[in-house]
């Protein structure tokens, strides 16, 4: 059974016990008015009859008029019992001054005795009887009234129950539309597109639109990622397998010892890319854990340097360092080595041959500026609104062995320091990296 024939169930069962609990007020009211109204009317007879009674030297006198009191009959006895005036209609003891209901010859009769007392020895009983016909009318029209009212009142609410359900529900109904389209379709493209209101079934539509934004743009990014991993895996690959069967169909052992230096160099080059298309699924996974602590950034930017000295002077490159001594930093000691080691490399990688390549740093007055420059090819601005981009190269630097992955996973390092990135580069001038570390 769904949420909105239960909600409108439940409206429905309120309605009726509304309906029930309203109609036997209606008919208590209706049965205490009766009441009321034969109770002052019996009243009233009874003291017109009075008035038309009178007793003289020991007779009682009626007028005529006592028998055109309308809607009642009037009786007297005599104080043992005994029938003077008028008809007996029902049998009932007597007792003065209560108004009382009683059956007698299949009708129902409202009666109203009165003791009328003369002189000291005489006393007379006088019975107001009315029949109780206007009040089973006045029941019946109650009931007329509730039979008609209450059902409409019930079918209205039911109604108006479903229409809620209906519109609070709406919503949902979109979300479970949206998500089977997508289920079916695999098209993440796809909104639930609820705006304007501000109940919590809105702003939970506007969550899911959200969340379905990142997983779309997640996909997409990992798409691309696969399909951008698997061109460059497959180039290389290429080139393995046909130094590889060149080296078989070689018969010159010198050759044959070069091809497979070439197959070994190339293979390294592999390697280096699959270690680096690991570390970015385990970063994009949260699968990397970043210890921060207390870290002497101008030895690590030193060790940095030497490590990366024989480099620079196989690419014909002058290392320059200007790294300000005793500057510390709350940051995670290895993803700060892999940064510097990321951007030092790139900068020799794609540094101009013969020229230079300066790593600086320096404490400033609220964090520390991390810079790496070279004088090499530079970038153009929208090369340079591209360089954090996986396997993004620039065309002047196809050539180079670089993987398209470093600066990725420098930008990733940047991101997860708290720390902003700022770049100055023009074509044919080189380009400057300037990472500022906040030491709040």
């Amino acid at each position: 059974m769904g949420i909105k024939l239960k909600m409108t169930l439940w409206y429905t069962l309120l309605a009726v016990l509304t309906a029930g609990l309203m109609g036997g007020l209606l008919f208590v009211a209706a049965q205490g008015s009766a009441f009321e109204y034969y109770s002052d009317t019996l009243n009233a007879a009874s003291v017109l009859a009075q008035s038309q009674l009178e007793y003289e030297s020991g007779n009682l006198e009626i007028d005529d008029d006592l028998d055109d009191i309308p809607d009642v009959h009037i009786a007297l006895y005599t104080g043992g019992g005994t029938l003077i005036y008028g008809r007996t209609r029902v049998e009932l003891p007597f007792e003065a001054g209560i108004v009382r209901r009683t059956a007698s010859g299949g009708l129902e009769w409202y009666v109203l005795d009165t003791q009328l007392t003369f002189d000291s020895r005489s006393s007379v009983w006088m019975r107001c009887v009315k029949a109780a016909d206007s009040e089973a009318a006045a029941y019946v029209l109650v009931l007329r009234v509730a039979l008609i009212l209450l059902p409409l009142m019930i079918g209205l609410t039911a109604l108006g129950g479903f229409l809620i359900a209906r519109g609070a529900f709406r919503p949902v109904d979109r979300m479970a539309a949206t998500a089977e389209a997508i289920l079916s379709g695999g098209d993440l493209g796809r909104r639930v597109g609820l705006h304007g209101g501000r109940d919590e079934l809105t702003r939970l539509s506007r969550t899911l639109d959200g969340m379905l934004e990142r997983l779309d743009e997640a996909f997409r990014r990992e798409r691309q990622f696969t399909s951008d991993a698997a061109h460059e895996l497959r180039t290389p690959l290429n080139a393995v397998r046909l130094l590889c069967q060149e080296a078989m169909d070689e018969p010159d052992p010198g050759r044959r010892e070069a091809l497979i230096a070439e197959i070994m160099e190339r293979t390294d080059g592999l390697s280096r890319l699959v270690a680096q298309l690991l570390a970015l699924s385990r970063m994009d996974a949260g699968r990397v854990p970043v210890e921060m602590q207390e870290v002497d950034v101008s030895r690590l930017a030193l060790e940095v340097a030497r490590e990366l000295e024989p480099v620079a002077e196989e690419a014909g490159i002058a290392l320059e360092t200007r790294v300000e001594p005793g500057v510390w930093l709350k940051a995670d000691p290895a993803l700060l080595t892999r940064l510097a080691v990321n951007l030092l490399g790139n900068a020799i990688r794609y540094g101009r041959p013969g020229g230079h390549a300066w790593l600086t740093l320096a404490g400033e007055a609220d964090g520390v500026c991390l810079t790496v420059r070279d004088d090499g090819v530079g970038m153009t601005p929208e090369e340079q609104d591209r360089m954090w981009d996986r396997f993004w190269r620039a065309d002047s630097s196809r050539h180079s062995e670089g993987t398209g992955l470093g600066l990725a996973i420098a930008r990733w390092i940047i991101e997860r320091h708290g720390a902003h990135a700022q770049v100055r580069s023009a074509p044919g001038e080189g380009t400057e990296i300037r990472v500022i570390f906040s030491r709040k």
